[in-house]
């Protein structure tokens, strides 16, 4: 069998396609490939004569309502109505018209060294498309919108279509389809599963990068294809972890990983603890001095009212004519020093109180460091923290 095709250079489009039975042996082979040659050109051919036209030509005038529909011939593309079709090879020919939903279909017999005249009226034919997968529920996408989940079926232009089916847990497929007015494309997917990596962390809340993209936070479980990849975890304050990862086809892979608290930070922490340290001690020292001061004040003033309640007793005593005003003097002025002993023991403890909260307060005052401050940058996967300014103004800088 010898099979020729006529395409035109131009445009890339085949314009014929002929096929010749041969059984012959190689010194046959010029023969038929002349035929062969005959039967595309539409000529007549016999062996030892001269090539004759086998049909006539002619022609066909086409136009179309909408117009700039698509135009074929025989099932070959032609162009776009309105349009002249020239050397035809006369006999029937069957036109075929599309432009979005609308189609039409006609005979026509072409009649040597005439012009056929063709006028079409296009009518709705949206084309049909039906998509099934497995598994079924598949998210389904038509030229890049979401259009529902399979199975599904829908009417829609004829012409050509992008079909894209996913499923989570499964890789995504993306097909081509021609459709053709008035029929119905049938498309089964089979969907394979896909890879799928877990990651989690402790503590969890990271920033999740797999190839450089944030992906999430941890735990989180993402669909990857198979291969190596580069996961790295962070989160702040504590130092970044990076991974090198492969994962198989269709495997489920889990990493996990332990973060640690950055050696910088825990710097900040430390002097972060000692400053607030200090600031409580300061706090309670002029608190214990400030007491001691009021303490001291009111064991003084009782001390003196216990000493003037005392001076009147003892006048009241001296100048009492009876036994019972002596005796009821007698007694104010045991109260009286009782009152005393006790207003001389605050004023002592008090003042024990000033000396002790006076002289902490010094000495906090003089080592009180100033408050920490940090700064939390990331360079990579290597982060830097900036302790300070110090008491002294003096900043300092640990690079990790």
């Amino acid at each position: 069998m010898i099979s020729a095709t006529l395409i035109d250079v131009e445009t890339g489009k085949v314009e014929k396609s002929e096929t010749v039975e041969c059984e012959c042996r190689v010194e046959d082979l010029t023969n038929s490939a002349a035929e062969l040659a005959a039967k595309i050109a539409g000529l007549r051919y016999a062996p030892g004569q001269q090539l004759t036209r086998d049909v006539g030509f002619g022609g066909i005038y086409i136009k179309s309502e909408p117009a700039e529909a698509t135009v074929y011939l025989d099932g070959l593309e032609v162009g776009k109505t309105p349009a002249t079709l020239e050397e035809i090879a006369a006999g029937e020919h069957e036109l075929q018209f599309v432009k979005g939903i609308y189609a039409a279909r006609k005979i026509v017999r072409v009649r040597e060294n005439q012009i056929e005249r063709v006028t079409v009226i296009l009518q709705k034919q949206p084309a049909k498309l039906s998509v099934t997968s497995s598994p079924p529920e598949a998210i389904v996408y038509l030229d890049g919108n979401s259009v529902g989940r399979t199975p599904y079926m829908t009417e829609t232009d004829a012409g050509e279509h992008t079909l894209r089916v996913e499923l989570e847990g499964y890789n995504p497929k993306e097909i081509s389809v021609n459709l053709v007015p008035g029929d119905l494309s049938r498309q089964k997917i089979e969907l394979e599963r896909a890879a799928s990596l877990q990651v989690t962390s402790d503590p969890h809340g990271a920033e999740i990068y797999i190839d450089g993209r944030l992906l999430g936070k941890t735990p989180g479980t993402f669909t990857i294809g198979a291969g190596n990849h580069r996961v790295i975890v962070k989160k702040n304050l504590y130092r970044p972890q990076s991974k090198i990862i492969k994962i198989e086809a269709v495997e489920q892979k889990t990493v996990s990983v332990n973060l640690q608290i950055d050696p910088g930070f825990q710097i900040w922490l430390e002097k972060k603890s000692d400053y607030f340290w200090h600031k409580s001690w300061f706090v309670r020292s002029i608190v214990g001095a400030v007491g001691g001061v009021g303490g001291f004040y009111i064991g003084y003033s009782d001390f003196s009212r216990a000493a003037s309640d005392r001076d009147k007793a003892r006048e009241d005593y001296i100048h009492a004519t009876t036994n019972e005003e002596g005796a009821e003097a007698s007694q104010d002025m045991i109260s009286s020093d009782s009152r005393g002993e006790v207003a001389m023991l605050m004023q002592i403890i008090s003042a024990g109180f000033i000396t002790l909260g006076t002289g902490s307060t010094i000495w906090s005052y003089m080592t009180y460091p100033s408050k920490p401050s940090v700064e939390y940058r990331l360079s990579g996967i290597n982060p830097r923290f900036e302790i300070g300014p110090s008491k002294l103004s003096l900043g300092v800088q640990l690079g990790f």
